[in-house]
């Protein structure tokens, strides 16, 4: 059986989280899988059989410039753990694994490299700064040393080719996995205080990025 990493930052609360956490539940079939974090919190239960990696401890809330300084140690301990463990493909989700497993490829790391996309970095990064401006950088550098990439939506695959460069004959989309199974359960389940009234459902952290706003007004 083919050895998979499937590298994310962690596995907390977020939404692509949760699609890691969908579809692993199909991957566990086909791969031993070995899924690596830089951050010990899980909060998705995980199938059986997945061994879990921890590249280190990372806090959620590091500067930007020690996020940026520990790249190339982070890729360099990347490359090590994946060579001893003798990993065949690459699955990275989210920007900061994303460019360390790219640089860890520069650094002679073999293997399939597979990138996921979940935002549109130009909208991302669009009043981001100094931090914007190098995360940009970094995504025009080390994207394209991956083998595919999947964005999650055709205005990601669109943004992609025209403001980074990456070439379309290397990109499909993935629209996010969904277990249907477990959504018409919780669909079954009563809601009673919403019984006999009108409601709009806006699901997603309170940030700018979501545009609870539009829906609002």
């Amino acid at each position: 059986m083919k050895k998979l990493s499937v590298f994310i930052y962690s596995m907390a609360g977020g939404g692509a989280e949760r699609v890691v956490s969908n579809l692993l539940k199909y991957l566990v079939n086909h791969f031993e899988i070995h899924l690596i974090l830089q951050n010990e919190q899980i909060d998705y239960e995980l199938p059986k059989g997945v061994k879990i990696h921890l590249l280190e401890n990372s806090k959620p809330f590091e500067s930007g410039i020690l996020k940026l300084a520990k790249i190339p140690f982070l890729a360099l301990k990347y490359k090590k753990l994946c060579q001893n463990l003798g990993i065949d493909t690459h699955f990275v989700w989210m920007n900061r694994p994303c460019y360390i497993a790219g640089l860890a490829r520069i650094f002679g790391l073999k293997g399939a490299f597979v990138f996921n996309e979940c935002s549109t970095p130009s909208m991302l990064y669009k009043n981001a700064g100094i931090k914007g401006a190098v995360s940009k950088a970094l995504l025009k550098w080390l994207y394209p040393k991956a083998d595919f990439i999947y964005p999650n939506s055709s205005g990601a695959l669109e943004d992609l080719r025209d403001n980074y460069g990456i070439s379309p004959s290397k990109m499909r989309v993935l629209y996010n996995a969904l277990d249907l199974e477990q959504i018409e359960q919780k669909a079954a389940q009563p809601l009673t205080e919403l019984e006999n009234k009108k409601f709009f459902l806006s699901v997603g952290r309170l940030d700018e990025g979501k545009n609870h706003e539009l829906l609002i007004r």
